[in-house]
């Protein structure tokens, strides 16, 4: 199994994903993602994985990255920052409107082997 597919058991009890339906269309919140335990310790190995989770979860209510409206990144040491925006823009680099995003330094994460940890919400138009 890849490290994207990999779920680390959750530390507390909450959903990866909550979905609102608001008439025809679908908000999605999603969770605060780290990479998992087997991840590089690396901060652009950790983004690429986070956001093809997010991609995987958006995927289930039949979205992609596209869809995404907000998202917020947390840095435990900012000096990566140029290394994750450089992951970002990649990723959004085709996408007309790419989401609003806040980028946030951060002492420690919950999971020690973690550089960075994302949350998102993400719009789908029925």
């Amino acid at each position: 199994m890849n490290t994207v597919d990999r779920k680390a058991a959750p530390v507390g009890k909450y959903s990866a994903t909550r979905v609102v339906t608001l008439g025809r269309a679908k908000l999605i919140y999603i969770s605060g993602l780290t990479s998992g335990p087997d991840a590089p310790f690396d901060v652009r190995a950790q983004a690429d994985i986070i956001f093809r989770k997010m991609e995987a979860l958006i995927a289930q209510e039949g979205g992609g990255l596209r869809h995404l409206v907000k998202i917020t990144a947390y840095l435990v040491d900012m000096r990566e920052y140029g290394a994750y925006n450089e992951v970002r823009n990649r990723i959004f680099a085709d996408v007309d409107a790419p989401p609003a995003s806040a980028t946030v330094g951060v002492s420690e994460l919950v999971r020690p082997e973690a550089r960075i940890e994302i949350d998102g919400v993400a719009c789908i138009e029925g």
